[in-house]
């Protein structure tokens, strides 16, 4: 997996780098789980706040399993992590949810095993074909 700036370069990657938009799941646990959050937005009056990236939402977590209870999470619910031939891309660009992370700086913590490549050299993927990208 890579996240990739949609204006850049560089491919970014990191351990535990989960992003919602990779997850696979069964979707009946899904939409439970997604229905439960729902839920409990609307009792404790947080489907008010407007901003970008809510405080509870990193709290809890946004995957199903990422975040346990102990930890302020919804559930208790475990995940596991598996890869593909060819790597899921990320794309970042602006007005995504959450915040876009592709630079070391971005981090409060510095994540372990940062790695940077080209995005020309992502295995299976053709950025500039794809996108119709004429100056990387």
């Amino acid at each position: 997996m890579w996240r990739w700036w949609s204006k850049g370069e560089t491919v970014i990657r990191y351990d535990r780098m989960l992003p919602l938009s990779c997850m696979c799941c069964n979707r009946e646990f899904a939409l439970e789980h997604y229905k439960m959050r729902q839920r409990k937005i609307v009792e404790q009056g947080l489907d008010h706040f407007r901003s970008r990236e809510p405080r509870f939402a990193r709290l809890w977590g946004y995957e199903p399993g990422t975040k346990k209870k102990k930890r302020g999470g919804l559930t208790d619910d475990d995940f596991e992590t598996w890869s593909s031939e060819i790597p899921v891309i990320d794309v970042r660009y602006k007005g995504t949810f959450s915040s876009p992370k592709i630079h070391l700086k971005d981090f409060k913590h510095e994540p372990n095993n940062w790695e940077e490549m080209n995005i020309n050299k992502v295995k299976g993927w053709d950025m500039k074909k794809l996108f119709n990208i004429k100056n990387i």
